[in-house]
């Protein structure tokens, strides 16, 4: 097995459309990003919605704008930090997209619960 590239030649290789760049990618932050997910859609939305599939939708958007060259990442962090941001953005959206969800909740409800 050879060794993992540096962090500058694999997003270069992903830019290039390399499956096996996306695939480390996906493997490094998939878990981690679906336990984020988890934690930050309510119960109301992860009834509709599972977490994988948001994970599923950031990697799809973060994939298709990279290789747009959208994105100038210097560092695992950078990368971390941005794929987390998209995360958070996702469910967001999920959470407005779904009657009885509030937006800007917290995991477990707190600040941003709307006045009925």
């Amino acid at each position: 097995m050879q060794p993992d590239p540096p962090f500058t030649e694999l997003m270069r290789q992903l830019r290039a459309g390399d499956a096996t760049a996306a695939e480390r990618i996906f493997r490094g932050y998939a878990r981690r990003l679906i336990g984020l997910a988890r934690s930050r859609l309510s119960e109301n939305v992860r009834a509709k919605t599972d977490p994988e599939d948001v994970v599923q939708s950031v990697f799809r958007s973060f994939f298709t704008r990279q290789a747009d060259g959208q994105f100038e990442l210097a560092t695992w962090n950078d990368l971390w930090s941005l794929l987390a941001t998209i995360t958070l953005r996702k469910c967001g959206h999920k959470g407005r997209a779904l009657p009885g969800c509030v937006p800007g909740r917290g995991p477990r409800g707190e600040a941003g619960a709307a006045q009925r």
